[in-house]
């Protein structure tokens, strides 16, 4: 087997069992313990997974802040937003955190509704 099928084989089991071990990918790859750990090594430095002690875990990568986030799947958010302001009545009081996706809401609900907004957010508070 190459080493890129070997690579691409660890990924395809890391995304299937959220965790790879080195000795059953050893046994499976038909390669030494040792050869899987350079391997896993290779790809955590590609920051495609992170090494722990007897294998890997999937990588997770920072969070991002406030202002990254916005950018960040908006037609799923703007999906999301008409769907959520289509559940609302007027005399209701619902909670709104602080993110991204709870603003696309806010943003989009309109002015003649008659609801309590609860939030910890200046954002989501301005476009009301």
């Amino acid at each position: 087997m190459l080493k890129e099928e070997r690579l691409q084989s660890i990924l395809s089991r890391l995304e299937l069992d959220r965790k790879v071990l080195l000795s059953t990918l050893s046994d499976e790859l038909k390669v030494s313990e040792d050869t899987i750990r350079r391997d896993i090594r290779e790809l955590s430095d590609r920051g495609l997974l992170r090494m722990v002690r007897g294998g890997a875990i999937p990588h997770a990568p920072g969070a991002r802040n406030f202002t990254e986030r916005i950018n960040v799947a908006t037609k799923d958010k703007q999906l999301i937003a008409r769907k959520a302001v289509d559940l609302l009545q007027d005399g209701q009081v619902v909670i709104f955190d602080g993110g991204t996706s709870t603003l696309a809401i806010a943003s989009l609900i309109p002015r003649e509704m008659k609801i309590t907004v609860i939030t910890n957010s200046f954002l989501i508070a301005t476009a009301l």
